[in-house]
């Protein structure tokens, strides 16, 4: 991948509409935030803006891509230890022999198969391309013209030889492009010439009979095997397609293999070895320590005092709408409510309950939670950069990600809070990592079936974590499934060569990725959709959640509407709305950054049939003035898609009584109170500098940055385009929360380094397959 690429017209079309969607976005949401609800600009100021923020936009955005261009191409020859060859010592000699030399196929431009030899010249210690011939290459086990099959090692990277990387590296730098890049030449060549081959490829000496095309390969001799052996050690089995182990041989090689210098940008980044994941999260843990101890036992919602309130028998009957001014008007006798996801009320009701039988309040339950759930959260996050790291992701990218989640006080902060949305956080880091895993390899790591019992075991704990899982999941998967198609011709010899870590290698055609999708969207959609609802809530005795979260962005355009044209509701359309809602306090209720009090006016015994017509009322209110139902929607959305608001942080504990005698059962030491409100006030004077708040302010991540890597994955030609679903579904229901609270962005946040990382490690190893034949972009489309 070369930098300075041409653009094409698509790609400065594409630019142009996502900068003038960021830009109408971010001057849109100002206007409305900015005058609390009102428009702070008139249509010729808001055009005015929106044109000049539309080329800032554009020009960030590819600038953004020419920083993700340069660390592609400079970064891309990073190594770990076991698979880097050392670099020469000056004045050394070049170890290939002077006649070996890399042959592949790619497809140009045109569609055409070209067959591609590079030369390596020991002198100058320099490759060239010493021919592109437009011939075709052998099928597997095709003799050539001397009666032996052909046999070709890649070696891909810069010219510089003593970065190049051998055909062993496959094993990190799998090839996505297998429509591009042939794959027969991995399964052509007998196990004594491939071995030879390896060997010459990390310098090792090498027989030049065996790279002579004129010399048949399959001369008879007494033990094949043996003599193999007394030749030169075998590599590794993966990297044979099927070759029988030599343990003995593949170690004394690994051994002599030289070790490359770790540069001190490696030494202070997580790797993939327990000694460096323990290590990096211990470093971890004491950054994040100080914001634990200022808020001591940790921070909770009042849905989490509500959701462990309903584990005690004493205090039902219980209200399934949990509002104030309604509670008792909602009542029910069940066991539990699913207005928050049962299986998260069950889990911070153990805390509690079992806290409170020893201590007598709900202090070391509390604390003990957000203790577990913090260190699950960083060993999570080190262990993802670390896997990204050995994934081919550029150092420079997971040092700065392994950073960002150690000192940004909204990680550490929603990291160690006993709600719904940190929990949901800590899973989608395994589910993400899956996600690229399986992006990585064309679909292939889930076609074992432990790979998708355990991807189906993820999607189900996001879906019982949180009530927009299902809705996150289920799409995710069944575009994962039409994307992460099979590569063509991949056969079970070739993927062992190609995918020599995956989890299994199968004994025949690799399994598609969409039976593992599929069956993770089925299990949710039927868990989820039937099991829970129709047999597990009425046997347990659960009540339903109203629906009043779902329809409460239209309640609230519901609520503008009445109060900017109340007088032009007609009969009907006023009987419809009080089935649903408490019609006469509507518009009195409505706040512009705040929907709790207009939704949870909703009414649980309203039919499908009275919602039927209130959708209807809806939608016909809506046609005659949509400038009130914009000013409603923009109004709670510009916080998450303008630059107009920090990501706040949780320092309280909601003190909490309880009981017919008002027991204190949470609460913060007022000891800590100087710390706590030192740590929070130091946060606040930072994100309200301007300039300075950039990284603090939610838009950064929630949706300026999944608009950048948008633009990169197209322009780039990267087949990562599913990494980004998950984000951008999130976003979407972001957008129509009831309120400002930086807690509805924890995953985004949780997910935006790792995202990074993701792209740069795909860009980064394609740019290196590419980089020594023609313009990658062209070779990906």
């Amino acid at each position: 991948m070369d930098a300075g690429n041409k653009m094409r017209a698509s790609d400065w079309l594409l630019l142009i509409v996502i900068a003038l969607v960021v830009a109408t976005c971010g001057v849109v949401g100002t206007s409305y935030v900015s005058g609390q609800g009102e428009p702070t600009f008139d249509l010729t100021e808001t055009a005015i803006l929106i044109g000049i923020f539309t080329v800032v936009a554009a020009v960030v955005i590819f600038l953004v891509d020419k920083l993700f261009a340069w660390v592609f191409r400079t970064r891309h020859a990073e190594l770990p230890p076991e698979s880097m060859p050392a670099p020469l010592p000056d004045g050394a000699p070049y170890p290939y022999p002077a006649d070996f030399f890399t042959e592949y196929i790619v497809v140009d431009e045109h569609g055409t198969e070209v067959t591609v030899r590079e030369t390596f010249d020991d002198a100058d210690a320099h490759g060239f391309i010493e021919a592109i011939e437009e011939v075709p290459f052998p099928e597997p086990d095709e003799p050539n013209a001397a009666g032996a099959p052909r046999v070709s090692v890649i070696c891909f990277g810069p010219k510089d030889k003593t970065e190049r990387r051998p055909i062993r590296d496959l094993a990190r730098y799998p090839l996505y492009e297998l429509d591009h890049v042939a794959q027969r030449q991995f399964s052509v060549a007998p196990e004594q010439v491939m071995a030879h081959a390896l060997d010459a490829a990390m310098g090792a000496p090498v027989d030049p009979a065996l790279l002579d095309d004129s010399v048949p390969l399959h001369a008879p001799a007494a033990d094949a095997t043996v003599a193999a052996d007394a030749a030169v050690p075998l590599p590794d089995p993966a990297f044979t397609a099927g070759a029988p182990a030599h343990a003995a041989h593949a170690a004394q090689a690994a051994a002599a293999a030289p070790q490359p210098k770790r540069t001190f940008l490696g030494r202070i980044t997580p790797a993939w070895r327990p000694t460096s994941i323990i290590i990096f999260c211990a470093i971890m843990a004491l950054f994040w320590a100080p914001w634990f101890i200022a808020n001591f036992p940790g921070g909770t919602y009042w849905d989490t005092y509500y959701q462990i309130f309903q584990i005690y028998p004493e205090n039902h009957p219980i209200a399934i709408i949990p509002w104030a001014e309604i509670y008792d008007q909602t009542l029910t006798d069940a066991w539990l409510v699913d207005h928050h996801p049962v299986l998260t009320t069950l889990l911070y009701g153990a805390f509690g309950w079992v806290s409170d039988q020893l201590t007598g309040n709900w202090m070391a339950g509390v604390a003990a939670f957000c203790v577990l759930q913090g260190i699950a959260t960083i060993v999570a996050f080190t262990c993802a950069i670390a896997y990204l790291r050995q994934r081919g992701c550029p150092i420079v990218l997971c040092f700065l990600a392994y950073v960002f989640f150690c000192i940004m006080p909204f990680i550490s902060t929603w990291a160690m809070c006993m709600v719904k949305d940190s929990l949901f956080g800590v899973l989608c880091v395994p589910y993400f990592i899956m996600l690229f895993e399986a992006v990585r390899t064309r679909g292939q790591s889930l076609s074992s079936v432990r790979a998708i019992v355990l991807f189906v075991i993820v999607g189900l704990l996001l879906c019982l974590t949180r009530k927009m899982g299902i809705f996150m999941v289920v799409p995710t998967a069944l575009i994962a499934a039409l994307t992460l198609r099979p590569p063509k011709g991949m056969t079970a010899a070739n993927f062992a060569g190609i995918y020599p870590d995956a989890a299994a290698v199968p004994p025949t055609k690799p399994r598609s990725a969409a039976v593992a999708c599929l069956a993770q969207a089925l299990t949710c959609v039927l868990v989820m959709g039937l099991l829970l609802p129709y047999v597990i809530f009425p046997l347990a005795h659960i009540a339903p959640g109203g629906a009043q979260e779902t329809l409460g962005p239209l309640f609230q355009q519901t609520a503008r509407y009445l109060r900017d044209h109340g007088d032009e509701i007609s009969v009907q359309e006023k009987r419809a709305i009080t089935a649903v809602l408490d019609y006469d306090k509507l518009a009195d209720q409505y706040q512009y950054d705040f929907a709790d009090s207009v939704k949870y006016r909703y009414n649980l015994d309203a039919t499908p049939e009275q919602l039927v017509d209130y959708l209807h009322a809806w939608a016909t209110m809506g046609a005659r003035h949509p400038d009130s139902y914009l000013a409603a929607f923009a109004s709670l959305a510009g916080f998450y898609v303008a630059p107009t608001a920090y990501a706040n942080i949780r320092m309280v504990t909601v003190d909490t009584h309880m009981g017919p005698d008002d027991r204190y059962m949470l609460w913060n030491p007022p000891e800590l109170d100087e710390l706590r409100h030192g740590l929070d006030d130091a946060y606040t004077a930072v994100a309200e500098m301007p300039g300075v708040d950039l990284p603090l302010l939610i838009v950064t991540y929630a949706f300026w940055l999944p608009a950048c890597l948008i633009f990169i994955c197209a322009r780039r030609r990267l087949r990562a385009g599913t990494l980004l679903v998950p984000s951008l579904i999130m976003l979407g229901f972001v957008l129509i929360s009831p309120v400002y609270d930086a807690r509805y962005c924890v995953p985004i946040f949780d997910l935006a380094p790792l995202l990074i990382c993701a792209f740069g490690a795909i860009g980064a190893t394609m740019y290196s397959k590419y980089a020594a034949t023609m313009d990658w972009t062209r070779n990906t489309r």
